[in-house]
């Protein structure tokens, strides 16, 4: 091992007779520079596109599916809404099925598209924002005693949407800095 400052780097190995060498793995393989950005995996060039189509292609039937199981547990969170709120349920029920739904539909519709791998990060995003501002828009319709339930619902959506949904780092980044954004606007001093 030789070290590059604090960080430890093996020597490269040649992979045919297993022994040391002292090109770099690149080289090895005939290219100057493969990694544009080792700690986010990010290629150089054609090798970067290939790597996204890849990734784009083997994650699209996974949010696929991710969609389909949201969009139903999403409808069945509605006969929780009246189960906690009864008379005081219609609020809700519109941001909802007036907003959340058709939003989510419309989500699933865009992925089944032919050309929709190209976006399907961008796609998540748009699903997770839509998901958290929705129900940080329910908060503010409900009642104090049962706001908990819903805060907590919109803590999974941010843990669970950006663990599951393999967004890439700058994605994630931009979708949390999002989520504070709207709690921070949507979500004003909820317990005074």
């Amino acid at each position: 091992m030789s070290s590059g400052g604090d960080l430890q780097v093996a020597e490269p190995m040649d992979v045919e007779q297993g022994e040391r060498t002292d090109m770099p793995a690149a080289e090895l393989h005939g290219e100057k520079q493969f990694y544009r950005n080792r700690w986010r995996i990010s290629f150089v060039g054609e090798i970067e596109t290939r790597y996204r189509r890849y990734c784009a292609r083997r994650h699209r039937r996974y949010i696929r599916n991710l969609l389909n199981i949201l969009i139903l547990m999403y409808i069945g969170y509605g006969a929780c809404d009246w189960l906690l709120l009864q008379d005081q349920v219609s609020a809700v029920w519109w941001v909802r099925y007036g907003i959340g739904l058709p939003c989510l539909t419309l989500l699933w519709g865009l992925t089944r598209l032919r050309h929709s791998e190209r976006y399907i990060d961008k796609l998540v995003v748009g699903g997770l924002v839509m998901l958290s501002v929705s129900t940080l828009a329910m908060v503010r319709v409900v009642p104090v005693p049962v706001m908990d339930l819903y805060l907590s619902s919109v803590l999974a959506i941010v843990m669970a949407g950006l663990t599951i949904t393999r967004l890439r780092f700058w994605y994630s980044v931009f979708t949390g800095l999002v989520f504070l954004l709207a709690v921070v606007i949507l979500v004003p001093s909820i317990h005074e």
